[in-house]
């Protein structure tokens, strides 16, 4: 062995003991770290976070008209002309304001924030106020944004994460979301995705839940115990409302859409009344251009007053207390009202029951309707700056915010007032129409809350997911089935079941669905006027549902004198999709299928039209679902 093949042998040997050393080097290291805690591994923004917090409360403030005054600022914005010009235009698209409105408030906002920033953070910043703003009718406080401030910005680094399986429905078989293709593979699963198309709802809801799954917090998925996750869009219904965003887009192209008005929103959401499963999702113009970043699933979070629709939760109330006529309940709930010269206004009689009028003291309906409205999902007596109120996780089986929904919120009570004290329906309708003055008293604020939240107005609110969730529930409880929650993703198979209702319950719920089957009905004998879908059920079927069509509905429609939402109609309802096919091609038997709740939200831009828009989009939905096939 000569000199120079001897010294690289030990070269060799030298560089082999090295690689060596930093593999260990390298395994241990990534042992440590696997045994760390994953919040070692976040990234946090801390001073565009600290920012935000700051600028909320300034935002809070700047937005109230009761806000204390404040000495101005001496230094000014630290944007030249372009840069201010930018700031003005961010600020009026973000939170819908006019020019000199937007002047005021960037003005307000620096005289109330104590540091300095730049002119990109000015502009990010306020973007990001606006975005968590959007979708609300209240001005947003710092102690609850400060929670959403921190997850949103949040980012998770650590190179051991692992994401959980999530598939999603692929026609009989199953398509893989999210996660490694090896540990997530089943005999079910196929590897491909939906057509590439921007528009096509199943892959925006594929590549966000994919985006929020990969940046969520383990804790989340702790419950979860590793199991399987399902998102739960149906291939079949999905494309249906995938059609109808097109037709809204380009009214010209459908036959359908081409009479209708101009529009400034639809949101709408199908849901599967047995599993509580989201099916298909939409979100179209107005608000939802706001919510770009979530997609179709904007409709989960879109809010609206819930005008007539909130007569449900009064009806199961009343349909379980047994203090009406059953019958006189559902014609009340069929007309949305009584439209005869018995009564003065429309609300009339809903109003009298939510106040207990006539009634000897003390009136214990609110009290019962709060129970009731919360056993169906709905939140109550929110604090004014929770923007959490009335949301709830569409994670399944776990508490985690990263897919939230909607459901609804209802002011019933003054926790500072005796919620039993009422003034009579006369006095309060007098002091209404301007005829006698208010006293002022704890009695006239308790009647003028019942009386809102008898008719979906103030500051209740919901949205296309509580509106479907809501008919779903009822409808469920007449079955005698549980209450079930949401989904939008859930494990793959299993899960808890809650208690069943009450005898009272189902028989209430059951008085409840009949009077939303008269909703589809032609007029009565005893009773003036047809049910508020009537008209529509005749112009979509051609024939009017006299017998079991398979559709119960509710509908709303805001009132003219609401600013932010005059002439919004709204549909709940259930669609009993075999029964609805044996109704309509007269079949000798039902097939299988689905029964599923719709919730649709349709803001015109110019209120006072003929037909109740919502109705209308609504029995075109059950037709093209029933024509496909149940899913």
């Amino acid at each position: 062995m000569t000199h120079h093949t001897r010294e690289l042998l030990q070269r060799l040997m030298w560089l082999a003991l090295w690689m060596l050393l930093l593999l260990v080097a390298t395994m241990l290291w990534f042992g440590h770290a696997s045994d760390t805690p994953d919040e070692t591994s976040v990234f946090k923004p801390a001073r565009k976070i600290a920012q935000l917090n700051v600028m909320a409360q300034a935002l809070e403030h700047a937005q109230s008209a009761d806000a204390p005054g404040v000495q101005p600022q001496r230094q000014p914005i630290a944007c030249d002309a372009r840069g201010m010009a930018i700031l003005k235009i961010r600020v009026m698209e973000g939170f819908a304001l006019g020019a000199e409105q937007a002047d005021q408030l960037i003005a307000r906002l620096h005289d109330r924030i104590d540091f300095s920033q730049r002119c990109t953070e000015w502009v990010d910043n306020l973007q990001t106020l606006a975005k968590f703003q959007s979708g609300r009718a209240q001005t947003l406080g710092p102690a609850t944004l400060a929670q959403p401030f921190d997850e949103a910005l949040s980012e998770r680094v650590s190179w051991m994460r692992r994401v959980p399986c999530l598939f999603y429905n692929n026609g009989p078989s199953l398509g893989l979301a999210a996660g490694n293709p090896v540990p997530c593979f089943r005999e079910q699963l196929v590897f491909n995705t939906p057509p590439r198309d921007a528009k096509n709802g199943m892959q925006q809801a594929i590549g966000l839940s994919k985006s929020l799954l990969a940046n969520a917090d383990v804790s989340a998925f702790r419950s979860l115990n590793q199991r399987d996750l399902l998102l739960t869009l149906d291939d079949t219904t999905q494309p249906v409302l995938d059609r109808l965003n097109r037709c809204l887009s380009q009214p010209d192209s459908c036959v359908r859409s081409a009479h209708l008005p101009p529009l400034k929103h639809v949101s709408a959401v199908v849901m599967d009344v047995q599993s509580g499963d989201i099916l298909a999702t939409l979100c179209w113009s107005g608000p939802c251009d706001k919510l770009k970043v979530m997609g179709h699933w904007g409709a989960l979070l879109v809010e609206s007053p819930p005008a007539s629709t909130a007569k449900l939760l009064h009806a199961m109330v009343l349909a379980q207390g047994g203090t009406v006529d059953g019958l006189m309940l559902q014609r009340q709930i069929k007309t949305s009202g009584q439209t005869d010269a018995l009564v003065s206004k429309r609300n009339e009689w809903w109003e009298k029951q939510a106040i207990c009028d006539a009634q000897p003291s003390p009136c214990g309906h609110p009290r019962l309707l709060k129970a009731m409205s919360e056993q169906l999902g709905w939140s109550t007596d929110c604090r004014s700056t929770d923007i959490q109120c009335g949301r709830i996780g569409l994670l399944r089986e776990t508490d985690s915010m990263i897919f939230p929904g909607f459901i609804g919120r209802l002011n019933i009570t003054n926790p500072q007032t005796n919620i039993s004290s009422m003034l009579n329906w006369k006095n309060y309708d007098q002091i209404r129409q301007g005829k006698m003055k208010s006293p002022g008293s704890a009695s006239y604020f308790n009647t003028a809350l019942a009386v809102q939240s008898a008719i979906g107005a103030g500051d209740s609110r919901t949205s296309a997911l509580g509106l479907a969730h809501l008919a779903s529930q009822i409808s469920r409880m007449a079955q005698g089935q549980p209450a079930q929650r949401p989904a939008l993703i859930r494990p793959l198979t299993g899960g808890p079941q809650g208690s069943e209702p009450s005898s009272a319950q189902r028989n209430a719920a059951k008085t409840v669905m009949g009077g939303m089957r008269k909703v589809l009905e032609p007029a009565e004998t005893g009773w003036n006027g047809s049910g508020t879908v009537a008209g529509a059920f005749q112009r979509e079927f051609k024939r009017s549902c006299a017998e079991d069509c398979g559709i119960w509905a509710k509908t709303g429609t805001v009132s003219q004198q609401d600013r932010g939402f005059a002439g919004t109609t709204l549909f709940t309802g259930i669609v009993d999709l075999p029964q609805l096919q044996h109704w309509r091609y007269q079949n000798e038997s039902k097939s299988a299928g689905r029964r599923i709740a719709i919730g649709l939200i349709v803001h015109p831009k110019a209120p006072g039209h003929s037909v109740h828009l919502a109705s209308e989009m609504a029995m075109q939905l059950a037709s093209d679902l029933s024509l496909q096939g149940a899913p």
